[in-house]
C-alpha cells in the first residue's frame, strides 16, 4: 500500500511527534532519515545527522565504531539487533534503548536498516532503585537476605570463608517492655556493633528479624578467629546485668567447596543456637529504659 503524496507532511509530522525516536540508515550504515536528533550526539552547525556515520557523530568514537559494526553485521545477517546503553552526562546517567531491524527489497535483499531509539532513564532508575530495596533492609540499610541469592561468594575464589550468625536475645521482651522504637534501636544498635568489628572487606547481612550474618571472603583462620573475638569483645559494651539480652553467635570457617553453602548457614545456625541456649553474653535493656 503507498501512501498518496498529499500525507506525507502528515505523515513526517505524526513520526517527530512520538515519544521515541525513528532513525533509517542505508546499506552503507550512513543516516538516511532520523524524526529527532538526540542532544547525546554532534550534529553539527546545521544540526542534522543525515548523510552521517555514527563514529561521526557520537562523542565517544568507540560507540560510534561499535554502532557502526552492528549495522555491518544486520545488514550481512538480516538479523535484528535489541541493546541499551548508558551515557554519562552532567545531569546524571541517561540510558537509551536501541533496537534496529533490517529493510528488505522485492529481491529480499536487505538495503538498509529502520530503528528506533527510546529514553528509558526514568524506568532504569526506577528498576535500580527497586533492585536496591529488594536487597536491603529498609530500617538499618545493610542487605537483606535476598542478598545472598545473588553474591559472588560460593565459589573457590573467596576460599577460605568466614560466615558468623549473630542472634540478638531478648528482643521480643524488649518490644513487649519498652515499644517496638526501642526494639529498632536495639537492631540498629547492633547493627553498628557488627560493622565496626567486622572487616573491611566483610559484608553484614540482616538474615531475619533478629538475626545477622558476617560474610568475609579470603579470611584464614586466624583472621575468623579474631573476627568472632572482636565481635564477642564488642558486645560486651551493652552490658546491664539483664541475663535475656544480648548477641549469640554460631561461625562457619569455609575451607572448601565440600561443603555446600546451605551446610554452612545450617552449621552456624545450629551454634548459634547452641550458644544462645546455654548463655547470654551481653545485655543492654537498661540502656534503653529512658
Amino acid at each position: 500500500m503507498e501512501i498518496k503524496k498529499e500525507y506525507e507532511p502528515f505523515m513526517k509530522e505524526v513520526f517527530r511527534n512520538l515519544p521515541a525516536t525513528l532513525f533509517i540508515k542505508d546499506k552503507e550504515g550512513k543516516y538516511a532519515f532520523t524524526t529527532k536528533v538526540c542532544d547525546l550526539v554532534n550534529a553539527g552547525p546545521e544540526g542534522t545527522i543525515v548523510g552521517k556515520w555514527d563514529e561521526e557523530i557520537q562523542f565517544d568514537k568507540e560507540l560510534g565504531k561499535r554502532y557502526y559494526r552492528e549495522d555491518m553485521e544486520i545488514i550481512e545477517s538480516g538479523i535484528s539487533t535489541h541493546t541499551i546503553d548508558e551515557f554519562v552526562t552532567e545531569d546524571g546517567d541517561v540510558y537509551l534503548e536501541i533496537i534496529k531491524r533490517p529493510i528488505y527489497n522485492d529481491e529480499k535483499e536487505v538495503i538498509g536498516i529502520v530503528g528506533i531509539c527510546n529514553d528509558i532513564t526514568e524506568l532504569m532508575r526506577l528498576r535500580k532503585k527497586y533492585e536496591r530495596l529488594s536487597i536491603h533492609d529498609p530500617m538499618t540499610g545493610i542487605y537483606n537476605r535476598n542478598y545472598t541469592m545473588k553474591f559472588d561468594f560460593d565459589n573457590e575464589r573467596s576460599l577460605p570463608c568466614s560466615y558468623i550468625f549473630c542472634d540478638c536475645n531478648g528482643l521480643k521482651k524488649i518490644n513487649d517492655q519498652y515499644g517496638h522504637n526501642v526494639g529498632d534501636c536495639y537492631i540498629r544498635d547492633t547493627v553498628s556493633l557488627l560493622q565496626e568489628a567486622a572487616f573491611d572487606d566483610s559484608i553484614v547481612v540482616r538474615w531475619g528479624g533478629d538475626e545477622f550474618l558476617v560474610v568475609t571472603p579470603k579470611t584464614d583462620r586466624q583472621m575468623h578467629d579474631e573476627l568472632v573475638s572482636k565481635i564477642k569483645k564488642a558486645q560486651m559494651k551493652f552490658r546491664q546485668g539483664d541475663p535475656d539480652t544480648g548477641l549469640s553467635v554460631g561461625d562457619v570457617l569455609r575451607t572448601d567447596m565440600s561443603m555446600s553453602l546451605k551446610q554452612v548457614f545450617e552449621i552456624a545456625d545450629k551454634k548459634m543456637y547452641q550458644d544462645k541456649n546455654s548463655y547470654k553474653k551481653f545485655h543492654i535493656v537498661t540502656k534503653y529504659r529512658k
